[in-house]
């Protein structure tokens, strides 16, 4: 398996203008594939998640693989589904976005080790809710976090349980909370 650019990848295949199948799998195993009709990409899928969610997943993630792209012609189906990702520029500019918010998450939360505990503060809450870049699913995570930490747990156990969640998304509501006051974290003690 090679180190893989997944961003540079796929703006790769696409430049080429051809239609197909684009799968990749990484080191653990997992499959993207992305379905392109004359370097458009149609639709994409990782796992539980489809969409842009699949392309952020995908291009966070995927640090090594090995890829194959089958030129083929899309089906009824396939091409008629409407599709959410537009365009290729699209999709690395949303996967940017992406990566930005994980980036900014990994300095405020060291590491999925760390043992974290939710905090019951419904103004601290409130303000995080009006913030203006926080998104409704955001918000969702938020509150899916809170439940799940009700008593200490790894944050890595966390995220586990919210496996139809993309990593993206789980990292920045954990870091949401933490600069919120409504999640405290701590360092595993050895014993």
């Amino acid at each position: 398996l090679g180190v893989l650019n997944a961003a540079d990848l796929l703006q790769s295949i696409s430049s080429s203008g051809n239609t197909g199948v684009l799968t990749v799998e990484n080191e653990l195993g997992q499959q993207f594939i992305c379905i392109l009709s004359e370097g458009r990409p149609v639709s994409a899928s990782l796992g539980n998640f489809t969409g842009m969610n699949a392309v952020g997943e995908f291009i966070i993630t995927f640090k090594t693989g090995q890829y194959n792209f089958h030129q083929r012609k899309l089906t009824d189906i396939e091409i008629s589904t409407p599709s959410e990702l537009h365009s290729i520029e699209h999709c690395l500019m949303e996967a940017a976005l992406y990566e930005d918010k994980m980036n900014a998450a990994l300095k405020v939360i060291p590491h999925a080790g760390i043992l974290v505990r939710s905090i019951e503060d419904i103004q601290a809450f409130q303000r995080l809710q009006a913030e203006i870049d926080v998104t409704p699913e955001e918000i969702i995570v938020v509150q899916s976090i809170g439940r799940l930490a009700s008593k200490p747990a790894p944050l890595e156990a966390i995220f586990q349980r919210l496996e139809n969640v993309p990593s993206f998304i789980k990292w920045r509501a954990a870091a949401l909370m933490v600069e919120h006051n409504l999640l405290e974290w701590q360092w595993p003690t050895m014993h």
